[in-house]
């Protein structure tokens, strides 16, 4: 329980492949797996390939897959609709079909208006946390640029969700200063100004329907704001449902909604597109776009590549509870972090 949740993921892997069963069934097996934990498991595949296993994985990243599938199987509403080959595979236009780029290499950062002229920032100062004796967060001091879309990014483990947890003021004991213009946040001004989505969402969904839990997130309930958000996500046919009776990628776009309508200025987004096909990736990058427009700083702690180079603007890269780089959104970069060498 005090690993990450990529960590808890591998655990996961580990156990299953222990016992050494004829057929693995994976589901979504990179969801929150850093990307070279992604390489591990192309590998591991492989290896269970080799000791004649039979492997099924349901999965919307396909960049780890290319070298090791054999078939691939694509379904629509419950229906298997198209079947290919892995060479018929590679030579299909994907987003035809609403799929993630199996080639990562092919992806191009998106220069459009995504990056701000605002040359505001928030200041972190000996920004630290400990769990009992540990250090986990150890921040001297870093300028971020505000209403920018920020990826946070690094291995599992690396201190990124404790790290939006203090700028969020959800940690007590968090120690340092935000400052931010003339302002020096307390912990009090943080829990007013920011909202965090967490990676696992479902401990943030309260209400009986997908509707009352976005006019939760509010200080004046207003349902056609509401519903416009819902709209904007792809959840408006949704919005009488429980949500606890959402798929995991629906649950996930449920608590972008809340945070949306929240109209917080700083958002902190923990793996928003965990599980999200491109078509609903395209969706929370789109409202991201809309954030920023409105003057929202936003966080995007990620290990999806697609989602860096499409929408974020700035990349800060921690290690071992520090960040070790701070820069303006740079492909060289980001692919000696997230492409396989």
């Amino acid at each position: 329980f005090k690993l990450s949740g990529g960590e808890k993921q591998k655990i996961a892997g580990a156990s299953v492949s222990a016992v050494f069963p004829d057929i693995f069934v994976l589901d979504e097996p990179s969801s929150n797996l850093d990307s070279e934990s992604s390489w591990d498991l192309e590998d591991i595949i492989k290896k269970w390939k080799e000791s004649g296993k039979t492997v099924i994985i349901a999965e919307h990243k396909l960049f780890f897959l290319s070298n090791v599938v054999d078939r691939v199987i694509f379904m629509e509403k419950g229906q298997i609709t198209n079947e290919w080959s892995i060479d018929q595979f590679r030579h299909i236009d994907h987003r035809d079909y609403g799929l993630r780029q199996i080639n990562l290499k092919k992806l191009d950062v998106n220069h459009s208006e995504y990056y701000s002229n605002n040359h505001e920032m928030i200041e972190l100062k000996n920004f630290n946390f400990k769990y009992g004796k540990n250090q986990v967060l150890s921040i001297d001091g870093v300028k971020i640029p505000k209403n920018e879309i920020i990826a946070v990014i690094g291995k599992n483990g690396a201190g990124k969700s404790t790290f939006a947890n203090c700028l969020c003021g959800l940690k007590k004991s968090c120690k340092g200063e935000i400052i931010w213009g003339d302002n020096h946040l307390k912990r009090k001004n943080l829990l007013k100004k920011t909202y965090m989505v967490m990676q696992d969402v479902n401990h943030q969904l309260f209400t009986e329907s997908v509707l009352d839990e976005v006019l939760l997130s509010m200080d004046d309930e207003n349902t056609d704001r509401a519903e416009e958000i819902l709209t904007n996500l792809n959840l408006i046919h949704l919005k009488e449902v429980h949500p606890m009776a959402l798929s995991g990628g629906e649950k996930q776009r449920v608590a972008i909604a809340s945070a949306i309508a929240s109209d917080k200025e700083f958002l902190i987004f923990d793996e928003p597109t965990s599980g999200l096909d491109l078509k609903n990736m395209m969706k929370v990058s789109e409202n991201l776009v809309y954030l920023q427009k409105l003057g929202i700083t936003s966080f995007i702690i990620t290990h999806d590549f697609e989602l860096i180079m499409e929408v974020c603007s700035h990349v800060l890269h921690m290690e071992d509870g520090k960040i070790i780089d701070n820069y303006k959104i740079n492909e060289e970069k980001l692919g000696n972090f997230f492409l396989k060498n």
